[in-house]
């Protein structure tokens, strides 16, 4: 150990060695011992990075020759071998850089004890015995650290141990460019020169692992997902874990409650029919909507027809709508244009229970009209995916019946068309 809290204090007032303030909390660090869980993934997870930068390497290089040489997909057949979820992508903004699936610290454990002898013909061929041994001696030494052996040796040969393992992960410095002096990171550092004394004076570092909090945090995680209504989340998290806590400790189990249907009729016959009529009915109410808004929209334009062009003009400055047009056909399309952008909308189309249809639909939603009316026009949309069609379709004239399949989607439907 180097610095007491004290030498900190002093080198933060000079700003020397790189002690750029004082610390937030005096604890010296003797007493500050580093978590071996993320010790080990954060060490793995350069290694790792390394190992997806030799195999993009390998295929940049077949590539230029105009072989086929998937290295990268290799790696990862290799690694999901070891019985882990992996997978490697393009980030849709990204700068040609790759991203990868994240670990546990239990997939950690698989790859590191599996994925050191499945290397072959997946990293760069020269340098393959000293990546094996890079991540074999790694493992060994992780296993070290957290046994019982690692507290009968002196400081000096720990220290050996670990500074004999980043030397290895230094000797490939020239050939390859994820093992440079600036790829040693804290967590290096502190393995090399910090953990050695930790181990020789408070023993493994498994006594002071954080895997437990770890758990107890992917536990309050899954309550709150999945055992709460979230209306106080921290109160009813913490009573969830005290009944699982006092349920196993008493050696207790939950006991589903009895539910008796009281109308078996009603589940197997009634409930279908209901269904049937509720749909019919919505058909129907959509089909007379359609009706009542076509022989209004014929009502208004018969009596448009009558008027002059002044009359016309009068409406539409009514309207909101200014124009210079003074040709009567084109004053009467400018009308029709505007009474078409408000349909006529039945009350009981629109309110039918708690399911509220709108007789418009959106531009997007696809497949859903079959026939519909705008402009005057009939058009066919029906089973296809993207489709021209204005901002806004007017009138159905006929529901595709798996439309009103799911009363769910429908409510959807009509939240996302408000």
């Amino acid at each position: 150990m180097a610095r007491t809290l004290a030498e900190i204090n002093s080198c933060a007032s000079k700003k020397l060695y790189d002690v750029k303030n004082l610390p937030l909390i005096n604890i010296e660090l003797c007493h500050v011992i580093p978590d071996e869980l993320h010790m080990l993934m954060r060490i793995f997870d350069v290694l790792l990075r390394n190992l997806i930068d030799d195999a993009k390497d390998k295929d940049d290089i077949a590539k230029l020759k105009k072989e086929t040489g998937d290295y990268l997909e290799t790696l990862v057949e290799k690694i999901r071998s070891c019985g882990v979820t992996f997978n490697i992508w393009q980030p849709r903004y990204g700068k040609g850089e790759i991203d990868w699936s994240s670990m546990t610290g239990e997939d950690v454990k698989k790859v590191l004890n599996c994925l050191p002898d499945k290397l072959v013909f997946v990293v760069h061929n020269e340098t393959l015995d000293e990546t094996m041994q890079i991540w074999r001696e790694f493992r060994d030494l992780y296993r070290y650290l957290c046994s019982t052996e690692c507290e009968t040796k002196s400081v000096e040969y720990t220290f050996n141990k670990c500074k004999r393992w980043i030397d290895l992960f230094l000797s490939l410095s020239e050939k390859r460019k994820g093992y440079q002096p600036e790829n040693i990171t804290p967590y290096m550092h502190c393995l090399t020169y910090h953990v050695p004394l930790f181990v020789s004076k408070y023993g493994s570092l498994r006594k002071y692992s954080g895997q437990t909090v770890e758990k107890a945090n992917d536990n309050i995680k899954r309550i709150y997902h999945q055992k709460i209504n979230r209306s106080d989340c921290t109160v009813d998290s913490l009573k969830v874990r005290k009944r699982i806590e006092f349920c196993s400790r008493e050696n207790l189990q939950r006991e589903k409650r009895d539910y008796t249907k009281r109308d078996k009729d009603y589940w197997e016959f009634d409930i279908r029919e209901k269904r049937v009529s509720k749909k019919q009915r919505i058909i129907r109410e959509i089909k007379e909507t359609n009706d009542n808004y076509l022989e209004n929209k014929k009502q208004t334009h018969e009596e448009i027809e009558n008027l002059d062009e002044c009359a016309i003009k009068q409406k539409l400055s009514l309207l909101g709508i200014k124009t210079r047009v003074r040709k009567k056909e084109k004053l009467v399309d400018l009308i029709n244009l505007k009474f078409c952008k408000k349909p006529f909308v039945h009350d009981n189309a629109i309110q039918h229970g708690s399911l509220n249809l709108k007789i418009h639909v959106i531009k997007g939603k696809c497949g859903i009209v079959k026939n519909c009316d705008y402009d005057g026009q009939n058009t066919a949309l029906s089973n296809k995916r993207k489709w021209q069609s204005p901002k806004i379709i007017q009138i159905i004239t006929k529901v595709d019946p798996k439309f009103l399949k799911n009363l769910k989607f429908a409510k959807k439907h009509n939240k996302k068309s408000k």
